[in-house]
């Protein structure tokens, strides 16, 4: 048989743009042709390296749910590029959990349809998405679990979350802080974490959540500056336990846009999935705080003239105005 001579192919050299031949087990009938390569880029420098991680972008979005488009989780300037991964998939999990119940899902649903009201005028892109709600990790926060209005640094701005005097106001996005690490020894049941505080965000969404006192339109009122501090801390206290315990489900929320007064809290996505309901906050009731404000009414109302006392007999708790301003 005869055996036709091998030609060798070209491969790139790692010095030269030129292609020389391997050795052949016979020798080639013709010479072996040459090609040109397009230069090697270099290699980037440690200078180049660093200035492209300062250049990138101090926050990412994180899709939660295909259909929640307007939640999203964020990357905050100290979080490496695994750590927002992990922490998305963690936050897409409990998002899951709560999606696959009747309250979970009308909880996160309800505020995913407020993305375009709460953010009037503007429009979205994929680089910066429209949201109701940015979710970011607690992790090394303060208070890992938390939430808060976002608005424009102004008074009237951050009103639109609340209620006063009865009318809700036109809603808010939120910032939520949730922590990825809590509750390590039953982490199935996290995602109430985030599910607590998603409450807080439709309420604000929707603007009838409880407004703190230091915000609120009458925070300067005579009842607040004329009297010992003790009665605004106490009637501070007293709007933030509400807005807890109407978030919990411990009391029910008064305003609600849907026709059949249907409101999420805590209370109801704990009984869907088998968990113990709440029955305080962090200790506190609502029959402590009604105590608390009726000590507060009494001190107020011992201190009047004996002819005031005399005139009138029955008069209304002197917290009561602002309890209704703020709660109502």
């Amino acid at each position: 048989m005869k055996i036709r001579p091998f030609r060798s192919p070209s491969l790139p050299s790692l010095r030269t743009n030129d292609a020389p031949s391997l050795p052949s087990r016979s020798a080639p009938t013709s010479p072996v042709q040459t090609r040109n390569l397009p230069p090697r880029p270099s290699v980037p420098t440690p200078e180049q390296l660093q200035a492209g991680k300062n250049n990138l972008k101090p926050t990412d979005y994180g899709v939660v749910h295909p259909d929640l488009q307007g939640i999203r989780t964020r990357r905050d300037s100290g979080q490496a590029g695994h750590q927002f991964a992990d922490f998305t998939s963690d936050v897409r999990h409990s998002t899951g959990a709560l999606m696959s119940q009747p309250n979970g899902n009308r909880l996160m649903t309800e505020l995913n349809g407020r993305t375009q009201a709460v953010n009037p005028g503007l429009v979205g892109t994929q680089n910066k998405p429209l949201t109701v709600a940015d979710v970011y990790s607690g992790r090394n926060a303060s208070i890992p679990n938390a939430n808060a209005p976002r608005y424009d640094g102004t008074y009237a701005g951050i009103q639109k979350a609340y209620r006063y005097d009865g009318t809700p106001g036109a809603g808010l996005p939120s910032t939520l802080k949730y922590d990825e690490r809590f509750n390590e020894q039953n982490p199935g049941a996290r995602f109430n974490s985030l599910g607590h505080e998603s409450v807080h965000a439709w309420r604000n969404a929707n603007g009838v959540a409880v407004s703190p006192l230091e915000v609120s339109p009458r925070r300067n009122d005579p009842l607040i500056q004329n009297n010992p501090p003790i009665v605004g801390q106490v009637i501070g206290h007293r709007a933030h336990m509400q807005e807890e315990f109407e978030t919990v489900g411990m009391k029910p929320t008064p305003h609600t846009p849907n026709r059949d007064g249907w409101a999420p809290n805590e209370n109801l996505i704990r009984q869907e999935h088998g968990l113990p309901l709440r029955n305080n906050y962090s200790g506190e009731t609502p029959a402590k705080v009604n105590e608390l404000t009726g000590n507060i009414n009494q001190g107020l109302l011992d201190q009047r003239s004996w002819a005031t006392k005399m005139w009138d007999r029955n008069p209304e708790p002197p917290l009561q105005p602002m309890i209704d301003h703020l709660e109502k």
